[in-house]
């Protein structure tokens, strides 16, 4: 599949841009050379499905759960749920490996 430079005005058209003779040349070919590359990964496709792909297009059950009404955290000061609060920030801990004081 391909656009052509009519394409692509069109498109500039509708979104209601005015394209430059060289703005033109240039999108058409970045928009070919994309659905070039998508293409190209269609025909990756495999024969063989992976073992989790069963779930893919099956239908899941609903899981949700009866609606309780409750007050509204966004009303809430972040202070008064957060695990830990300093100088007006969230307070975290420092990841794996990594030392509050820069030290390593």
């Amino acid at each position: 599949m391909s656009v052509s430079a009519r394409d692509v005005q069109r498109i500039g058209e509708l979104a209601r841009l005015h394209l430059e003779d060289d703005e033109l040349e240039r999108l058409t070919s970045d928009l070919n050379a994309i659905l070039r590359h998508v293409d190209s990964l269609r025909d990756l496709g495999s024969t063989k499905r992976p073992e989790d792909s069963s779930q893919i297009g099956s239908k899941l059950e609903s899981v949700s759960r009866e609606h309780v009404e409750g007050p509204d955290k966004l009303r809430e000061i972040p202070a008064d749920f957060a695990p830990e609060w300093k100088e007006g920030f969230f307070v975290v801990p420092a990841p794996p490996g990594v030392h509050p004081s820069g030290d390593q």
